[in-house]
């Protein structure tokens, strides 16, 4: 009788849940069932058939299928090639340039830097690649939406402060109260305006991406071995006015960004470019071999002064702790490219500072001055 009790409570607890092993066998098979069906939209866990699921479904679908804001890219190229007549080549890309409705920023007799629509970027780059043999070349990109989107948020910021003040000044009667507002309303407008400023700047960036190129004919590069260089040595023969080689490998050093340009970037190397083409770029290396600021200057003129036209020592204290060289290109329309340094005992801190015109040049050169008198 005993075993019968038993024998009847183990039957009623087998009917009234599912042993362990079946609920791990139908989990699976569940399971199995959602995979066979996958949502073409969204990856669920849940059946879409369920009204969970359909919920779901619809909130995750509708989610994806609104439109991702549209990146502001900014896209920098450079190309050095070999071909059989420069000036037909320079030609060819300036023709180029107008049938992608984009503009000679820059042009000497054997290179020119040319700004074309974002979209037209890639092609016209490949475009150009085909003009002949390519020595180097460089592609980067820089995502300046982050910096539009809170550069536009603090100029409505700036815009309905000052409409706030408006509204105190016309109900204040004290005179002194008075001129304290305008004094605030004064400045609040000098400060919308150098916004508006930065904005176009990065408008302008977004929209036109540039291209560098550079020129040489075919019979000029017979000896095209490099010149063996000492330790130490080497990055000076990669600087460049077109692209960030040397920076691109440094550590950041940050300055205080001058007025008329935007960094283009918080993270890696500090850039900061203007919309008429300034641009400036910085970095540290270990100082190794050791040597104070005159001798880096020394090795750096003396490495790369037979590039360009002229090439002088800038006056000592014009870059604050820095030294710097001078140099500017053949042309009609040189190109100015300044390298300054700071040697410390175990860093140096350099600077690249181009200039696509002498009137470019004199535009921004007291900002960039003073900005590098800010480093960190």
């Amino acid at each position: 009788m005993r075993f019968l009790l038993l024998f009847l409570l183990l039957l009623c607890s087998c009917a009234m849940s599912p042993s362990k092993d079946f609920a791990e066998q139908q989990y699976a098979y569940e399971q199995t069932n959602l995979m066979a069906e996958p949502y073409p939209e969204a990856d669920m866990a849940v059946s879409a058939k369920s009204s969970v699921g359909k919920r779901r479904y619809k909130k995750e679908t509708a989610i994806q299928n609104q439109a991702a804001p549209a990146r502001m890219m900014y896209y920098n190229g450079y190309l050095k090639l070999i071909v059989p007549r420069v000036e037909e080549t320079l030609q060819k890309i300036i023709q180029l340039t107008k049938d992608v409705e984009g503009k000679i920023e820059r042009q000497s007799t054997t290179s020119l830097t040319i700004r074309v629509p974002r979209a037209s970027f890639q092609s016209t780059f490949n475009t150009i690649k085909e003009y002949g043999t390519v020595l180097s070349k460089s592609i980067s990109a820089e995502d300046v939406t982050e910096a539009f989107t809170s550069t536009e948020l603090r100029l409505k910021t700036s815009k309905a402060t000052r409409e706030r003040l408006l509204a105190l000044l016309e109900k204040a009667k004290d005179e002194k109260e008075k001129i304290q507002i305008l004094q605030q309303i004064q400045r609040l407008s000098e400060e919308i305006d150098t916004i508006e400023a930065r904005l176009r700047t990065l408008d302008s960036l977004a929209k036109m991406s540039r291209i560098t190129i550079e020129l040489a004919p075919r019979q000029s590069t017979s000896n095209q071995n490099e010149t063996l260089e000492a330790d130490g040595f080497q990055w000076i023969r990669k600087l460049s006015p077109f692209y960030a080689s040397v920076t691109q490998r440094a550590k950041r050093l940050s300055l205080v960004t001058p007025e008329g340009m935007v960094m283009l970037n918080k993270r890696g190397p500090y850039v900061a470019e203007s919309a008429d083409g300034a641009v400036l770029r910085t970095g540290t290396l270990k100082n190794q071999p050791r040597g104070a600021n005159d001798f880096w200057q020394d090795a750096i003129l003396s490495r790369l002064k037979g590039e360009f036209e002229t090439a002088e020592k800038v006056k000592a204290g014009t870059y604050g702790a820095f030294d710097a060289i001078r140099f500017t290109a053949t042309g009609e329309r040189p190109y100015v490219y300044v390298i300054a340094v700071q040697a410390t005992k175990k860093k140096l801190h350099f600077v690249e500072i181009y200039y696509p015109t002498l009137a470019v040049e004199k535009r921004h050169s007291k900002n960039i001055t003073n900005g590098i008198g800010g480093a960190q």
